[in-house]
């Protein structure tokens, strides 16, 4: 079987789509599957040596489509227009997963500006005057911009709509919110990673992008209380983003500017040793995670989780037994946060992988969508 898996980001770029991207491609081609990564990064030469697949960066719209002609199964990582059209014109069967909500709203967050509530899905119910007004408010591009944003949205619903689409979602909250007949829910799935083996009760982490979706600035709130009962915890912030210079001047303000260390961007194979002796991690997020890969990752370590109990991200926080808070509750936040302290200090680190979020388990159950697409009688693509 020839498949052919479409990111637009990929290594050496990080993030939760270059690594499911990657784990995906390695586990089929293991598993004896022909298989070619396309994609929009740039890499430096000889980066992709070691991989086992093909990769091609950066393809041409011809290459792209001669690529697409030779593959039997196209597995788009997200519903971007232009390599919908060229899938839809080949022959090949065409998958495309949803780790995000570009199918249901323009900005990809279901967040609903100024007030930032989660959006009742507005664009669904045709509502784009709505939309338009959101994309504006939030600074993301202004009217003219964000109308053809909103047009671009009305396409890739039209062309995702196509009943030779298969539609991957990454929980089942995202199924629900996409609204689309017969989408077959694949969470990630991790590889079982080396555990820790030791912690320091009073070490906190947060990774992740540093936005306003993500909440950090409640979890520095919740942490000024918990440095205030106990003054020497500690709080790593690991990544970056447009807020960094905000939160650290704001980290200052509480009076935790020497308890908090933000460390930047760090490469994923080097996160490890930046949360060294940390007990606990924590995912605050405002808006609906679609899942929650870190928290994944940091529970198979054996560290203590904390998130917010939205979206897919709460799914992934039951299935790991993680503490839950409610989103942008701090008071509940800080005192979950005392009480991983307490819990840490008299108990060793337990990882946590369930079966079904293992990288086995995701790549047999894709395998096995490939090859339902491909016994089902097709229509020929568009030529």
């Amino acid at each position: 079987m020839r498949v052919l898996i479409w990111t637009k980001a990929f290594a050496p770029s990080t993030g939760g789509i270059e690594r499911y991207s990657a784990t995906l491609a390695r586990g089929l081609s293991e598993q004896g599957l022909d298989v070619i990564v396309a994609t929009e990064t740039g890499a430096p030469d000889g980066f992709d040596a070691s991989v086992h697949y093909r990769v091609c960066r950066r393809p041409s719209h011809s290459d792209l489509a001669r690529l697409m002609d030779q593959a039997d199964v196209v597995h788009l990582c997200g519903p971007a227009v232009g390599p919908m059209r060229l899938a839809l014109r080949s022959n090949a069967a065409l998958a495309i997963e949803h780790s995000g909500y570009q199918l249901v709203c323009p900005s990809g967050m279901l967040l609903r500006y100024p007030d930032e509530s989660i959006c009742p899905n507005h664009f669904r119910a045709r509502q784009h005057s709505r939309c338009v007004r959101c994309l504006v408010t939030q600074g993301a591009a202004g009217p003219l911009r964000a109308a053809a944003r909103v047009a671009a949205g009305q396409l890739r619903t039209r062309l995702a709509a196509d009943v030779r689409v298969a539609h991957i979602a990454v929980s089942q909250h995202v199924a629900r919110r996409l609204g689309l007949p017969d989408v077959v829910v694949i969470p990630h799935g991790i590889d079982p990673p080396e555990p820790i083996d030791r912690w320091l009760p009073e070490q906190f982490a947060y990774v992740g992008r540093l936005v306003r979706e993500k909440g950090v600035d409640i979890l520095l709130d919740a942490f000024s209380t918990v440095a205030r009962e106990r003054p020497d915890a500690q709080l790593r912030i690991v990544g970056d983003g447009p807020l960094r210079d905000a939160l650290e001047t704001n980290a200052t303000a509480l009076g935790v500017g020497t308890n908090v260390t933000f460390l930047g961007g760090v490469a994923f194979d080097q996160i490890d040793a930046a949360l060294a002796d940390v007990a606990t991690v924590v995912v605050p997020s405002r808006c609906e995670e679609t899942f929650g890969l870190v928290a994944l990752e940091q529970a198979a370590r054996g560290r203590q989780v904390i998130t917010s109990d939205i979206g897919g991200l709460g799914e992934v926080a039951r299935a790991i037994n993680a503490r839950l808070v409610p989103p942008g509750d701090r008071n509940a936040l800080a005192d979950n946060m005392l009480r991983g302290i307490e819990h840490a200090e008299r108990t060793n680190p337990a990882p946590t992988l369930p079966e079904s979020l293992t990288a086995e388990r995701m790549v047999d159950r894709h395998i096995e969508l490939y090859e339902h697409l491909l016994k089902k009688d097709r229509p020929r693509g568009r030529g």
